[in-house]
């Protein structure tokens, strides 16, 4: 299948979808899907000749005859699959199957009030969802266009003001391909309201032999005196040489003496594009962007960020780190944008890089844009091999190469995992952490 044959297919879909509602339209919800699915159909997938796509092989990923999953409900929990491995480990998890809220596989009480799923039936009960809707992503990617469109529903995590609870919630998004190559949309509000303070990890896998494109879109809103801590974990290991793909756009605003700290950790998968646009829109707001990427094989993972300093005293700091082995390839595309009436802004910006093979590739692009003259600003990028003198060094202690190069990989990669929380989920993470 060519990208222009499923561009066609997901026309069909979406048509049928909206042929199919007889009439129980939701006013004002149904204009948005329509606006974002005509811009698909005018723009098409980005291609190669796209700036911020030159990099990517999207036809391995548009490839397979991806279709919309018709129900969540033949999904079986076994006892020895990646969903129960995590739902022992953690307590307040919301799950997600082929992009539908799953109820009977969620577990935990403290979160679940929050969450609000639209659309509802009518334009009173959806108004308030439509006042935060889309006010942070706009139709400026295809497939965030694809998602607004194809979604069937909406789910809005509305964190009350004051809100503090050192347990966090877990998202775990399961890609079920076990009838067929499926492509799930999934499309997430998350709302920190003033002084709330909140750990939210989203946690990516997929089961199933087929292959699977999740498309995941999340809109970010935090309050003033607000700090939230936002994980995301892509961790659909690659089984049966099954296509494991994910694209991931969050949209993140972040207003006064607020503070927001991500975590983007990409484990596994044989596609992962990341997109995050970050704005600090109120004074005093603070940012903390941290990322990890450990690529072998063939896999292939693309952080493109922005962070965008709109008003004076804000401050953020950006590292992302990633280790690549065998044939994978990298690419980190971060830009710092500084307003012309951001004053006294402190941003820094990092990419620093392991390759472990002569056949691994890294494409890095950090960048500044800056309007304002009373700022404080770096960026830079670094690639390079393993020390062999430190290499050296445990080889003459009796180590064998494999394990020394699995040390000297968890000690790079320790500077990001340290960056999470939550203890248990930093310790599982670490225990994953082998490359080689």
């Amino acid at each position: 299948m060519t990208s222009l044959q499923l561009k066609e297919q997901i026309s069909t879909q979406f048509l049928f979808a909206e042929t199919n509602k007889n009439g129980n339209h939701a006013t004002g919800l149904e204009d948005v899907r329509k606006k974002f699915f005509d811009d698909f159909k005018q723009h098409g997938f980005p291609h190669r000749k796209d700036e911020e796509w030159k990099y990517v092989n999207l036809e391995s990923v548009l490839k397979h005859p991806y279709q919309l999953p018709i129900t969540a409900e033949n999904y079986i929990k076994k006892s020895d699959n990646r969903l129960n491995d995590l739902l022992s480990n953690f307590q307040d998890c919301l799950v997600f199957i082929n992009g539908r809220f799953s109820p009977d596989f969620s577990i935990g009480s403290v979160y679940t009030p929050f969450l609000k799923i639209f659309p509802k039936k009518t334009e009173v009960e959806n108004k308030y969802f439509l006042n935060h809707f889309t006010n942070i992503i706009s139709a400026n990617d295809s497939f965030i266009s694809i998602n607004t469109a194809l979604a069937e529903k909406f789910y809005f995590i509305d964190i009350p003001p004051g809100f503090s609870n050192p347990s966090p919630l877990f998202i775990i998004h399961v890609t079920d391909s076990e009838s067929g190559a499926i492509m799930n949309n999934s499309r997430f509000l998350i709302h920190a309201g003033k002084n709330a303070v909140v750990q939210v990890v989203e946690y990516f896998i997929q089961e199933g032999t087929n292959p699977g494109l999740s498309n995941r879109v999340a809109e970010i809103h935090c309050e003033e005196d607000s700090i939230l801590h936002h994980n995301l974990i892509q961790d659909s290991s690659i089984q049966n040489n099954t296509d494991t793909n994910l694209i991931i756009n969050s949209g993140i605003r972040i207003e006064r003496n607020a503070s927001l700290s991500s975590v983007a950790l990409i484990l596994s998968g044989s596609f992962t594009r990341n997109n995050l646009k970050t704005c600090l829109s109120g004074e005093r707001a603070n940012a903390n962007l941290y990322g990890l990427y450990l690529l072998s094989g063939e896999q292939f993972a693309d952080n493109h960020t922005l962070v965008d300093h709109a008003v004076p005293l804000c401050t953020s700091d950006e590292l992302y780190k990633g280790v690549l082995n065998d044939s994978s390839k990298g690419v980190f595309n971060g830009k710092i944008v500084v307003r012309k009436d951001a004053q006294k802004t402190v941003a820094y910006q990092s990419n620093k890089n392991l390759l472990l093979s002569q056949d691994a590739t890294i494409y890095t692009k950090p960048q500044l844009e800056i309007f304002a003259d009373d700022v404080k600003c770096s960026h830079g990028a670094t690639s390079g091999q393993l020390d062999e003198d430190a290499l050296f060094y445990l080889r003459s202690r009796g180590i064998n190469k494999t394990e020394s190069i699995n040390l000297l990989v968890t000690a790079f990669a320790r500077e990001i995992i340290n960056k999470i929380q939550f203890v248990p989920l930093r310790e599982l993470i670490e225990k994953r952490l082998e490359i080689v």
